[in-house]
């Protein structure tokens, strides 16, 4: 299997980007207002916009690689949460995508503004899914792996990680389609 220049460089450039997004990187977050050690990052609209622009291969493959060098920079379970968080709402983009694809086909597209809604619905329905299974087993089971706290501290805590989860694809998923949308034609006019 060959891997063209055009797919290295592009999974390169946005990898990059990603990475400097990073909180790790870059230090820009907005902090969670209830839940003192989560913080609403930027590093998932690179990968977002490369989904949109290149398709899935490409931001599964940027997701890995940005999740590999912060890992390697901060080693801990939220980096490995954050990187099936992304997963998780490519997943939600990807099966809205052949939703939208099977009603075109049919001469009945959604407007933007409801595919948009829909890829956010499905990205916070497939993120806040997964990350809440996740989020369990690593506040439950013991160190090393994950906390090993109590089910009442879980049970007080995991509500409020799980509405962090369901509201962070508010802002990604959005912005990465619109960015998106404004840099297609501008790439289709270089090529």
């Amino acid at each position: 299997m060959r891997i063209s220049a055009k797919a290295i460089s592009v999974t390169v450039a946005f990898t990059a980007l990603s990475i400097v997004l990073s909180r790790p990187v870059s230090g820009i977050a907005i902090p969670a207002p209830y839940f003192p050690f989560l913080a609403y990052d930027f590093w998932e609209i690179p990968i977002i916009v490369a989904y949109f622009l290149f398709g899935p291969k490409y931001a599964v493959s940027i997701t890995l690689l940005s999740g590999a060098f912060l890992l390697a920079v901060v080693l801990n379970y939220v980096v490995l949460g954050g990187i099936l968080a992304c997963l998780s709402m490519l997943l939600g983009l990807y099966l809205g995508c052949r939703y939208i694809s099977r009603r075109t086909a049919h001469c009945n597209p959604l407007s933007e503004k409801k595919t948009v809604v829909l890829y956010t619905a499905l990205a916070i329905v497939f993120r806040s899914v997964n990350l809440a299974v996740w989020d369990y087993a690593m506040l439950r089971y013991p160190l090393p792996l994950g906390l090993g706290l109590s089910e009442a501290t879980i049970r007080a805590i995991l509500l409020p990680i799980t509405i962090f989860d369901a509201t962070e694809p508010l802002y990604p998923i959005p912005i990465g389609y619109l960015i998106a949308k404004k840099v297609r034609p501008v790439l289709k006019s270089g090529q």
